[in-house]
């Protein structure tokens, strides 16, 4: 009786969180694919899954079978080495039997084009911080970090401060470098030479400072864009003056 008693309260423990996880999954549906740790709290069945699996087994009239408990092997079996190629395969390029058995060939695909990318754009990441010391750019100076959809993964890569693609969407091209300029940005660093290609006509990227393969530093205040809004701004005050002169006369 007190196992029977056991075994309900696990087995409602074990439908509430699921039923709350199933809430939690239709929520966050659209940005469970950012981050893998998004995908932890479902790991809280698994414990629960494996008491019920043990009170089970201490009913009597509960038996599992033979075909029941290879079937159960072989899930967590699949489980595991599932797990195990998609971690790998995002650390690096994964190819085999296994893997093209398990994980569909556009994510196989997707990943092999993820660490070329990488490859292509960080292969010498562990020289830029020296690079911008040795400019007289210290850490605390901030500059803007392009292209980099995260908050801080190429700044932290350099230990730099300063902002990157994530945020102020609303605001493209030339307008957003401003926009930081404005917020006290000095420098703008470019890890890829795409990005460079489609924006070299820039007004904001005229000083170039100095290049490392794909890495370019631009000095963002001794830009042109820089200096004709410092120009245009002189005019403004002057033009102003001119007209509070004419008005007090």
């Amino acid at each position: 009786m007190h196992s029977t008693n056991r075994f309900f309260v696990t087995f409602l423990a074990f439908l509430g969180t699921a039923v709350g996880l199933l809430i939690y999954f239709l929520l966050w549906f659209d940005n469970l694919n950012v981050h893998d740790y998004y995908l932890i709290e479902f790991q809280l069945l698994v414990p629960l899954a494996l008491a019920l699996l043990g009170l089970a087994g201490q009913q009597s009239s509960f038996v599992p079978s033979a075909i029941g408990r290879v079937l159960f092997i072989c899930l967590l079996l699949f489980q595991l080495t599932e797990s195990a190629i998609r971690t790998r395969m995002k650390y690096r390029v994964t190819k085999g039997v296994l893997a093209e058995l398990l994980i569909p060939s556009r994510e196989l695909k997707q990943w092999e084009w993820f660490h070329w990318d990488q490859n292509l754009r960080f292969a010498n990441s562990e020289d830029w911080k020296g690079l911008l010391r040795s400019h007289g750019i210290n850490r605390e100076e901030l500059v803007i970090s392009v292209p980099d959809p995260s908050p801080n993964i190429t700044l932290s890569i350099m230990d730099q401060k300063g902002f990157t693609d994530l945020y102020d969407n609303h605001l493209v091209g030339n307008d957003r470098i401003a926009h930081y300029v404005g917020l006290g940005a000095k420098y703008l660093l470019c890890n890829d030479e795409r990005w460079y290609q489609k924006q070299e006509s820039s007004p904001w990227l005229t000083k170039q400072m100095t290049q490392l393969g794909n890495f370019r530093v631009f000095e963002l205040l001794d830009s042109n864009a820089h200096l004709q809004s410092n120009s245009e701004s002189s005019s403004i005050e002057i033009e102003n003056s001119e007209t509070e002169i004419t008005e007090n006369r």
